[in-house]
């Protein structure tokens, strides 16, 4: 265990203490706003120090790490770490409190995602994968009942060699806090063994390295943070404990003779005549590692597993050797990513296959012929509720909202193909760059880049494609009612929009209805819309099974 200036030492202390209560969401409600300007989160040397053992302890900058801050409050300090670990992938930001999270939306290296540490851990980890967690000042606010099933939902969801480093702090503290504050403190905060004892237990390998700063800031400015309630130390105290004098009465009856000072007037008194306080601020880091040979919730669970595994792992084997050849998830190239961050569009990227592309251009004329007449109005909006498109090939983490336009046939100048204006916000008099596509290839584009698509030449070919807008469960909508939305990967625990029902068949009359309802509920009559779905609904013939669309 790393002691001050990073000489080994032992640690002797052994007790175990029942961890408190998770704390009341009011807190964190009350405090969002002035949370980030107590020193702990405001000072910019503070934060580096940490981030400088904090990287030291993950083996960190990596650009393929995939990082979650679990408890990640306003992501002040989630942007600085995505920064400082220079990763490609937004750092997932995770937090209970809608008042804190809404912060994070400022940052742009920041995911934020609106759950408990419990309930995050609780999630599959099919669907949620990462290399490295933070939980950094939050594992004494969980419950004592539920710290082993979330470091095993945690284990579970790591990838195998991955990192879980757990800040927290000692019992005993060098804090200038009054009487009742040192006690909250030992009440709230459990020994460290606590958190150790269940990493182990779900099969982490664990080291416990004590970190010490030297903090010094002025007293005004602490007591300001003491009355403020910037730990959740303090929402414990009531207003009398908090901050209040009292004099005690003498032998004499109704003599005063000595202030019995409580709260901050006791530290007050304490420090009196110094303007500024020196104090030890010792954080503990418990570096959980995940072996890289073992990917299961315990060694217990390997060894009744491990048939099990492997004949499924051979089964996936076979399916894949008589599959045919598919085309691999597409990955932005680093160019790609580059010129999409600074110029707000990029393509050709390939995301299906020239004859997958022709199946999705059959399903279109399919629907075309349904409708009896040409894809306008109405149809033209939202046909992923009337047909079952496979939209996961596209299931990218853009910041904002992205664009995807996937062409069907070929796009090219002398069709009108999409044009772009690097870096843009209008496009006024301007030509625009010209991004030829092949069928299954796609231009991504940021939902503000200025773009559109010239004239066709006379006798070109149609120039036909599919136009997929994706964003982050975050960003909200200022319509009202406002739009619906597919969740095509993660969870919405935000919940700014309806969400919609994939439709059983092509065209089936759930399905017509459900259109004809998110249409009318956002597009106002006369915005591109032609043909109502009332007129039409009577040509519909009875619903078939669509043909399987299997699009990677």
């Amino acid at each position: 265990m790393v002691g001050e200036a990073g000489h080994e030492r032992s640690d002797g202390e052994t007790g175990v203490v029942q961890a408190a209560p998770a704390a009341g969401g009011g807190h964190y409600t009350d405090v969002a706003a002035s949370y980030e300007a107590a020193f702990f989160y405001s000072s910019p040397e503070y934060r580096d120090w940490i981030l400088e053992r904090l990287l030291r302890h993950f083996g960190l900058p990596d650009e393929e790490a995939q990082i979650v801050d679990l408890g990640g409050g306003t992501g002040n300090f989630t942007q600085a770490l995505a920064l400082a670990a220079r990763v490609r992938r937004r750092v997932l930001c995770v937090d209970a409190f809608a008042e804190m999270l809404q912060k994070a939306l400022a940052h742009d290296r920041v995911e934020p995602l609106l759950l408990d540490a419990v309930q995050f851990a609780a999630l599959p980890a099919e669907s949620m994968r990462y290399s490295h967690v933070l939980l950094k000042e939050l594992v004494h606010h969980i419950p004592a009942a539920d710290v082993p099933a979330m470091y095993a939902g945690l284990h579970r969801q790591l990838a195998p060699g991955g990192v879980a480093v757990t800040i927290t702090r000692p019992q005993q503290v060098d804090y200038p806090l009054f009487r009742r504050a040192r006690e909250i403190w030992r009440e709230h905060q459990p020994h460290q063994s606590v958190f150790t004892a269940a990493m182990q237990a779900a099969g982490f390998s664990v080291e416990v390295h004590a970190h010490d700063y030297a903090a010094q800031l002025p007293k005004a400015t602490w007591l300001g943070m003491m009355r403020s309630r910037f730990w959740s130390t303090f929402s414990h105290c009531s207003q009398q404990e908090l901050e209040q004098a009292r004099r005690s009465p003498g032998p004499a009856a109704g003599a005063i003779t000595a202030a019995a000072h409580l709260g901050i007037a006791e530290v007050e008194q304490q420090f009196e005549g110094q303007d500024t306080l020196h104090f030890t601020d010792r954080l503990l880091f418990l570096v959980a590692h995940k072996p890289r040979d073992a990917d299961v919730a315990a060694p217990a669970a390997a060894a009744s597993s491990q048939a099990t595994a492997e004949s499924a792992m051979a089964a996936a084997q076979l399916r894949a050797a008589a599959a045919p050849a598919e085309v691999q998830p597409p990955v932005l190239a680093p160019e790609q990513r580059q010129q999409y961050a600074e110029q707000g569009f990029t393509g050709p990227v390939q995301i299906v296959s020239s004859e997958e592309a022709a199946q999705l251009h059959q399903q279109y004329l399919r629907y075309q012929q349904r409708l009896g007449s040409a894809v306008q109005g109405d149809w033209r909006f939202k046909s992923h509720l009337l047909l079952p498109w496979d939209s996961t090939y596209v299931a990218l983490s853009p910041p904002d909202v992205v664009t995807v336009w996937l062409a069907l046939t070929p796009s090219s100048a002398a069709n009108g193909c999409l044009r772009f204006q690097p870096g843009s916000h209008e496009l006024e008099g301007v030509e625009g760059e010209c991004i030829p596509l092949s069928p299954g290839q796609a231009t991504l584009h940021h939902i503000r880049t200025a773009h559109r698509s010239g004239p066709a030449a006379p006798g070109s070919q149609a120039r036909l494609g599919l136009a997929l807008r994706y964003m982050a469960a975050h960003v909200q909508q200022g319509l009202d009612p406002r739009d619906s939305v597919t969740v095509v990967a993660g969870m919405d625990t935000f919940g700014h929009y309806r969400h919609e029902r994939g439709p059983a068949a092509e065209m089936d009359a759930e399905a017509v209805e459900q259109h004809r309802q998110a249409v009318a509920a956002v597009y106002p009559e006369g915005f591109e819309r032609g043909h109502s779905a009332a007129h039409l609904a009577a040509h519909f013939m009875e619903p078939q099974p669509a043909p399987a669309l299997r699009v990677t």
